[in-house]
């Protein structure tokens, strides 16, 4: 019984972390970037994922939005040619919680 309370309850535990952080790792490639990229990132659960990318001014340059993805790793392609050489800073977010920030250099 002890056994089985501590399995439901790492369960439990298990279910309110994935909620709270449903995009748990996401990564650009390549980097630097030239004209195109890929961005992968991987998520417990279906979720629309939102991709945006400020410059380091916080101005937003490019944003997309996926259909609910598949739970696992997906992956967005993007054109980026007309940003302009810099950093600029790539956010994934899912529709039910915390986003993945990133760096990335457009040559």
């Amino acid at each position: 019984m002890k056994k089985l309370l501590l399995s439901l309850f790492a369960a439990a535990l298990t279910t309110a972390v994935w909620s709270q952080h449903p995009v748990t790792t996401a990564w650009i490639t390549p980097n630097p970037v030239d004209n195109a990229a890929v961005i992968a990132f991987e998520q417990p659960v279906e979720e629309r994922i939102t991709v945006v990318v400020k410059d380091l001014t916080g101005k937003i340059m490019y944003t997309t939005q996926t259909d609910a993805g598949a739970e696992g790793v997906s992956r967005i392609h993007m054109n980026l040619e007309e940003l302009a050489r810099g950093i600029y800073i790539l956010q994934v977010s899912a529709s039910g919680g915390k986003m993945k920030t990133l760096k990335f250099q457009k040559n």
